[in-house]
């Protein structure tokens, strides 16, 4: 099923994410796939992982393209950085192996967004790091052997 190879590869995202240390610690406090209804501090630096949009393509009479948008939410409080470190770090794990363990097509960072704002009496720093993964997903039943040449095939997003 389509969604099951979304979560499989949005998951990864997460599980990288968790990876992620700075000076020897986990980077963050926080890493989910939604974010909170109300944001608290105390659960900071945190990561955000959310599905955007899916832009679909028919390659053939078979075969789908799935392009999905992911936007990663970073917070942290402001420490008298640029908040360029922890969002650097970010970046570094998503493009040190652009396919998701083989999940998905060559990764993308479009872009990077940095806002500051105040909660809670503190200063918080949000980078919104924007990728790009391709899919690709045969809902109907072709030929084995067409199938398995269209998928073995990776494009790159571009």
């Amino acid at each position: 099923m389509l969604s099951s190879q979304i979560e499989q590869a949005l998951n990864t995202l997460v599980t990288r994410l968790n990876e992620i240390q700075l000076d020897g610690l986990a980077a963050f406090e926080t890493v989910a796939l939604a974010m909170p209804a109300v944001m608290d501090v105390t659960y900071m630096p945190a990561a955000y992982v959310l599905l955007d949009n899916d832009q679909v393509k028919m390659e053939n009479q078979y075969l789908e393209m799935h392009t999905l948008t992911v936007i990663i939410s970073v917070f942290q409080i402001e420490d008298g950085t640029t908040g360029l470190t922890l969002s650097g770090a970010v970046y570094d794990a998503l493009v040190s192996e652009r396919t998701l363990g083989e999940k998905c097509g060559s990764l993308v960072v479009k872009k990077v967004n940095y806002v500051r704002t105040t909660l809670d009496t503190e200063i918080v720093i949000r980078a919104e790091i924007t990728l790009e993964f391709a899919i690709r997903y045969a809902p109907g039943k072709p030929a084995e052997a067409m199938l398995m040449q269209e998928i073995n095939v990776k494009e790159e997003v571009t």
